[in-house]
């Protein structure tokens, strides 16, 4: 969370990424992988047997509509301990 609240900051209304928090940020990704169509693949790269990165990729978006065009990458980290070594997802 606070990567995302330092690279938005004077994007994002400050009020917003102050109420970021992992609590709520990890149910809202449970419930959209529970409903998730197997149209976005979610992988994740392992680094000494603990969860070192994420990607997300699926269909592109169009205003906010879901289009048929496959290849968009969405939010991806990777740890930053991990990524001194060699990490491939």
């Amino acid at each position: 969370m606070r990567g995302r609240q330092s690279a938005c900051r004077g994007l994002v209304p400050p009020s917003h990424l102050d109420a970021l928090g992992a609590e709520r940020d990890a149910e809202a990704r449970r419930t959209r992988l529970a409903r998730n169509d197997g149209s976005v693949v979610n992988p994740v790269a392992e680094h000494g047997g603990e969860v070192a990165g994420w990607a997300r990729h699926g269909p592109c978006r169009d205003g906010g509509v879901r289009t048929r065009t496959p290849g968009c990458v969405r939010p991806t980290w990777i740890r930053s301990t991990a990524a001194a070594s060699a990490v491939r997802c």
